[in-house]
């Protein structure tokens, strides 16, 4: 017989609140700023200036 309570225990590993979002500009670091038109993710004022640059 095989035991079914340990089936599907890895999955809980990758929970969504672990996930660490990367910065949409460098992809180095997490986002700690979200563009307010398009929630592009960055991490920096560089990043953040780069991404307005781009698209304003």
């Amino acid at each position: 017989m095989v035991d079914e309570s340990a089936v599907g225990e890895n999955e809980s590993e990758a929970s969504p609140k672990s996930v660490v979002r990367l910065c949409d500009q460098c992809r180095k670091e997490p986002f700690k700023y979200k563009c307010p038109r398009c929630l592009f993710r960055s991490c920096s004022l560089q990043c953040s200036k780069h991404h307005k640059e781009q698209h304003n």
